[in-house]
Formats: structure tokens, sequence, C-alpha cells
């Protein structure tokens, strides 16, 4: 019974909270993206290790030219106008 009077009080604290503007929702929802990014390439980095895995030198350039190629790519996107487009 104590957990049904204890949701309202949950849903109340949430809906209470002042919502975000655009700058600081940018900059906690890209802090958390940015994270996860740099969490992901340090599992990538794990790779690397030769007494557990063995790779060439022309996958190594795959893997990096595919990375840099996605970073130039949304690097691009903040340097662009945001265009919203509209379908018929």
């Amino acid at each position: 019974m104590s957990a049904i009077t204890e949701a309202p009080s949950a849903v109340t604290t949430v809906a209470a909270r002042k919502p975000d503007n655009k700058a600081e929702r940018f900059r906690r929802i890209s802090e958390r993206r940015a994270k996860a990014v740099l969490r992901a390439l340090n599992i990538l980095s794990r790779c690397s290790n030769r007494s557990g895995y063995e790779y060439s030198q022309d996958q190594v350039a795959r893997i990096f030219s595919a990375l840099q190629e996605r970073l130039d790519f949304v690097q691009t996107r903040f340097s662009e106008p945001n265009r919203q487009t509209f379908g018929v």
C-alpha cells in the first residue's frame, strides 16, 4: 500500500521539474552521447591487443577510415545551418 502512495509524489517531482531550455538540453544530451562514443572507442581499442586478436593493417585502415568518414559527416552537421524539410 505504501508503494501506491509513494508513486504520485515521484510523478509530481518529475512533472514539477522546470523544462530545460535548448542550450541546457543540448549540453545534457550531448555530454551523455559523447561519453558513450568515447566509451565505445575505448572498448574498440581493446581489439588492438595482439595477444588476443590477429588483424591486418588493411583491416585497421578500413575501421579508421569508416570512423573518420562518420566523424567528418557529424562535424559538418554542426557547421551547416539547420534545414527543415517537409514532405508532401
